[in-house]
């Protein structure tokens, strides 16, 4: 029985290390395909992202502070969808 559940995680590792190796391969590929450079300062939407303000520092301290809280907290359930449903009702 050790050996069958040795040989499954080694399977799913496997696998894992495809699917990552997969997946960096398509992004590479896609990245080539893209016909000019994408320069943040000319891209508005790169710029953006590249230049956090100090709004955006709120933003994610208090998103992590929730985050942490509903980690903590067992009465929170695991899933958003279903504290949204909850809540409403």
């Amino acid at each position: 029985m050790d050996s069958s559940l040795a040989c499954s995680r080694a399977n799913a590792e496997s696998r894992s290390i495809l699917g990552a190796t997969a997946v960096v391969a398509l992004s590479w590929l896609l990245g080539h395909l893209v016909p000019y450079p994408v320069i943040a300062a000319t891209n508005s939407q790169v710029a953006v992202r590249v230049t956090p303000r100090l709004v955006d520092l709120v933003a994610a301290l208090a998103t992590g502070s929730v985050g942490a809280v509903a980690l903590a907290r067992t009465d929170v359930s695991d899933t958003p969808t279903s504290a949204i449903v909850t809540r409403g009702q």
